[in-house]
């Protein structure tokens, strides 16, 4: 009789087992395969996720001194009594190094390869765009911020030669009254001219702008109301009289440049502030309510 194997005689089982075999050594390869890749794939994607995650955090920590330097530039700004710009310590959020995480690679580590928890409402979709957007925006914000602040300075020390200009050309016009000699002129040349050398005799290079707004372009309009008023037909002061004006013009300009950009500058700290709280709410929702779910196939 003739020896039979798995109930196969000898003839066949020759044939079916060597097949059997490599079917199964095929899939059994196949198997490992997949069950290697899909664990190098969910350890890449849980890395790529601590990355974002643990990123946000160092973000957060330096958008949270930007803020404190950005809210201590508008308050000096709003107090400020000098002509020169107030220092800005600034310092980058490095939000710019996740550029390299794109949209696609983002959508894999929170969407396709993430799963949220029953208990709570699926917003992985939601939370992921703010993500993304939040580091879009913060990093925009880096070169905002530095603009914002090259455009005060440039204000600041534009109105320093402005001022020194307006100055010098105050001090020629008294000089040219001081020499009028007619009679109804000269009260009006005492009255000026002794208003503006006051100020000068006692002048100090490092007065503040609101000392001399208070010593010399107060005291000046002042004087010229009075000519103008009790010596209406006296026409030797007027270029001193234009002066006084273009000086009162200027310290209100200054004054509401000052307020409009630390008014920008807060309004940048309180945007920062909700940029950071919506980037830290998004983070918190995947630590909390997802974990990581990578498909075999």
């Amino acid at each position: 009789m003739a020896l039979s194997i798995l109930w196969m005689s000898t003839d066949v089982a020759s044939i079916v087992l060597p097949i059997i075999t490599s079917l199964f050594v095929f899939f059994s390869g196949s198997i490992s395969r997949t069950y290697y890749n899909h664990r190098i794939k969910k350890k890449q994607i849980e890395e790529s996720r601590e990355i974002v995650i643990q990123w946000a955090d160092m973000v957060i920590k330096a958008v949270k001194e930007q803020i404190k330097a950005i809210d201590s530039l508008a308050n000096e700004i709003r107090q400020s009594e000098e002509l020169l710009p107030k220092a800005f310590h600034y310092m980058k959020n490095m939000a710019e190094r996740l550029g390299d995480m794109t949209a696609d690679r983002m959508e894999s580590i929170f969407l396709i390869n993430c799963k949220v928890s029953r208990r709570v409402e699926d917003k992985r979709r939601q939370n992921a765009y703010n993500i993304i957007s939040q580091y879009v925006y913060l990093s925009l914000m880096e070169d905002e911020i530095q603009k914002a602040y090259g455009r005060y300075n440039d204000a600041c020390r534009s109105a320093v030669n402005e001022w020194n200009a307006l100055l010098k050309k105050t001090q020629q016009d008294v000089e040219v009254l001081s020499k009028s000699d007619r009679l109804k002129n000269i009260v009006v040349r005492d009255i000026l001219c002794s208003t503006v050398s006051h100020y000068l005799m006692n002048h100090n290079q490092n007065n503040s702008f609101e000392t001399v707004y208070s010593g010399l372009i107060q005291p000046l309009e002042k004087a010229v109301m009075k000519c103008k008023s009790e010596f209406p037909e006296v026409s030797c002061g007027n270029a001193v009289y234009c002066d006084s004006q273009e000086m009162s013009l200027m310290y209100q300009k200054w004054r509401a440049n000052n307020n409009g950009y630390s008014e920008m500058f807060s309004e940048m700290s309180q945007s920062l502030h909700k940029s950071i709280e919506s980037l830290k709410q998004a983070t918190t929702y995947f630590e909390e309510n997802t974990k990581v779910k990578v498909r075999y196939w």
